[in-house]
């Protein structure tokens, strides 16, 4: 019982105002609240995309500059290897002129280190062959034995390089034969210095220095807890900052350098927590450019737009809920006003009024409520009055019927009286019939003309009839122009909606296009002023203009609201010409009405003449009922028909005894109905 007496609060309270305004207010906060959803994963996925972008543009402009410095570090290795001078000397050009072999080693040497140490890249120099001295810029290292190292591992890689240049991260063979620290050293340019016909005869080696190999990574500035790394190809990794992780172990590193791809960017889980893993190749030479970026860092900067977006969002549900609650208070207080007032006028106090506050519908509702109330008022004041003047002349006609009755009983003696002379009126019987025949005929056709008449008003009766009938179509026709007027209204109503519609779009797209347009040509004149490293603003250019797209998708919808709009008005056309069609119908019926009423003018004229033609023939009967009144007078001599007179008299009399009875009774039962109407108006409180 309570569960079904629930239920019936909430099928009430849904089918109320306010419900219903809650329900039409729930929809667009719904909309807000997926709009504002939409909106924010749209900026996750445009920040997150650029952010991409660009650090992949970063860690590609690195593995360049990387590739850069290696092919200057290339070029002047291969440029050492190949002087003539130095390949003179290391295949024993000078062992027969001692001096000039020392001297040559001295200018090779000068020249050697002049050119090695011309940029900011190299750390220290090996120059040794199988003949001659050592060239080596390092202090206090062990000199190296040509003919040990070519026995080595990387002695062995470097006779198959040939004459190319190898990049390496370690020379491991090399430091064990001279006593060096590989951590002096970032990584290594070498080759083969050669002889006339391409043989191996000694080796330079170039040691790039540690802070020329990571400061690219540290000018990257990635952001905290961020990790870059310059992977040699031999494993060695060379970190830009402390904390950092080993990216040749993992799965992504090996499928990396497979493949053929020159960079690649993919999320992976290290730690416990969610990285971007940015790669990039530095050219051929088996070196690679690693970054891992967390997530969260990627994320950061969208916390401003979630917690704009929120609060705009929640900003929105308020102002709709307010306002909802506010339209719905007022609505509600007016109907309770008006429906308290409605109450006590049922209950029959009158003295009520309608207090409507607001300047809405409601007001105008209450203005006409009180109208209606003063009215009614003002109509139950009259019923009062005439029921009391009913009550009045219900008593006076009872007093009438009694003074009656005692009229009727005389009536009755006067009649016995004139029975005595009955005998006296039989002389003059047969004058009287005489003149009652002539009577007779002339009522005969006063009956005749009469009867013509009535055929006559017969036709006059059709007649109005069928100017009824075309009153009445004419009444239909025009219920029909209403309810297409109706019709016309809607459309019209439906028409202004999507006006409204249009304009708002209209406004949204004018201030998407202003901000569209600043924002993309301050992008540009970015991207032009900052040259390559602007490309990220270009990036940026380029999601405004499809923004811009957009804007015209928007200029696309409001052309086809445009559409309906103009489909609306035709339908509205149509209605009007409906319209039209119904009021040349309503003409046509008039006209109908006109001929009808017209021919029952003819028709009552005739009967006029025929009312005429009876009115002669009552004077004449005016005249015949005085000779006949002459007649009477003597036939008061006549006892047979004055005996016949007053015993139809007396049953006359009689008769009327039982109508002033039954009038009696009808006033008795008029007066306890006016009465009841008296006790009925009362009830109501007019003052």
């Amino acid at each position: 019982m309570k569960d079904s007496c629930g239920l019936r609060k909430r099928k009430a309270l849904l089918c109320s105002i306010r419900g219903k305004l809650a329900v039409s207010y729930l929809i667009p906060i719904v909309l807000i609240v997926v709009l504002g959803i939409i909106s924010y994963q749209r900026a996750a996925e445009t920040i997150i995309n650029n952010y991409e972008v660009s650090m992949e543009t970063a860690i590609g402009k690195t593995a360049e500059y990387y590739g850069l410095m290696m092919d200057t570090v290339a070029v002047n290795c291969s440029q050492i290897a190949i002087d003539n001078s130095l390949r003179a000397y290391y295949r024993g050009a000078y062992r027969d002129e001692p001096l000039q072999e020392k001297k040559k080693f001295l200018e090779i040497q000068k020249a050697m280190f002049m050119d090695a140490f011309s940029g900011s890249f190299v750390n220290g120099i090996y120059a040794f062959g199988g003949y001659g001295n050592e060239c080596i810029s390092y202090l206090g290292l062990k000199k190296p034995e040509y003919g040990a190292y070519m026995e080595s591992e990387e002695g062995r890689g470097m006779a198959q390089a040939g004459e190319g240049v190898v990049f390496a991260g370690y020379h491991n063979d090399l430091d064990a034969m001279t006593g060096q620290d590989f951590g002096e050293y970032a990584f290594c340019v070498k080759r083969n210095i050669t002889d006339t016909s391409s043989e191996p005869v000694g080796m330079i080696v170039m040691d790039i220095s540690m802070e020329a190999a990571r400061e690219p990574l540290i000018r990257m500035d990635l952001g905290e807890g961020s990790m870059c790394a310059l992977v040699t190809g031999d494993g060695r990794q060379i970190s830009g900052g402390e904390d950092t992780v080993a990216f040749a172990g993992l799965d992504a590193y090996p499928d990396f350098l497979a493949g053929a791809e020159e960079s690649q960017s993919v999320y992976i889980e290290y730690g416990g927590e969610d990285y971007l893993l940015l790669l990039s190749k530095v050219g051929n030479t088996g070196f690679t450019v690693c970054t891992m970026i967390p997530q969260v860092l990627i994320t950061s900067n969208l916390k401003d737009i979630k917690t704009a977006t929120v609060v705009i969002v929640l900003l929105a549900l308020a102002i709709a809920v307010c306002t909802g609650a506010v339209i719905s208070t007022g609505i509600n207080a007016s109907i309770k006003r008006i429906s308290k007032v409605m109450k006590s006028v049922a209950e029959g106090d009158l003295t009520v009024t309608v207090e409507a506050k607001g300047r809405d519908e409601f007001r105008t509702l209450g203005d006409h409520a009180g109208d209606m109330l003063s009215n009614t008022k003002e109509l139950i004041q009259k019923a009062g009055h005439v029921s009391g003047q009913v009550l009045t002349s219900v008593m006076r006609v009872t007093d009438t019927s009694g003074r009656m009755m005692v009229t009727t009983g005389n009536i009755e003696d006067a009649i016995l009286e004139v029975n005595g002379g009955v005998s006296r009126q039989k002389e003059e019987v047969e004058h009287c019939l005489a003149k009652m025949d002539e009577l007779a005929e002339q009522i005969e056709q006063v009956d005749r003309e009469t009867e013509s008449a009535m055929k006559r008003a017969g036709k006059s009766k059709r007649v109005v009839e069928q100017g009824l009938s075309a009153i009445r179509l004419l009444e239909d026709k025009a219920d029909e122009t209403a309810h297409v007027t109706g019709q016309v209204i809607g459309k019209i109503e439906a028409l202004a909606e999507e006006t409204k519609a249009i304009t708002d779009i209209i406004d949204s797209i004018k201030g998407i296009a202003e901000r569209t347009k600043l924002l993309s040509l301050n992008a540009r004149i970015e991207a032009a002023r900052i040259g390559d490293a602007g490309k990220g603003f270009a990036v940026v250019a380029e999601e405004i203009r499809k923004l811009s797209e957009e804007s015209m998708k928007s200029v696309e919808r409001i052309g086809t609201i445009v559409d309906r709009i103009e489909s609306g008005t035709q339908d509205t056309v149509l209605v009007a010409r409906e319209s039209e069609k119904i009021v040349e119908e309503q003409e046509a019926a008039m006209d109908d009405t006109v001929e009808a009423f017209r021919e029952m003018s003819g028709s009552v004229d005739g009967l006029a003449g025929k009312i005429e033609k009876i009115a002669g023939n009552m004077r004449n009967m005016e005249r015949s009922k005085n000779r006949t009144m002459e007649a009477v007078a003597n036939i008061s001599e006549v006892s047979m028909q004055t005996l016949a007179s007053t015993n139809r008299m007396k049953d006359e009399a009689g008769l009327q005894v039982s109508a002033v009875k039954e009038l009696k009774e009808a006033t008795g039962r008029l007066d306890e109905e006016a009465k009841k109407l008296t006790g009925a108006i009362r009830r109501f409180k007019v003052q």
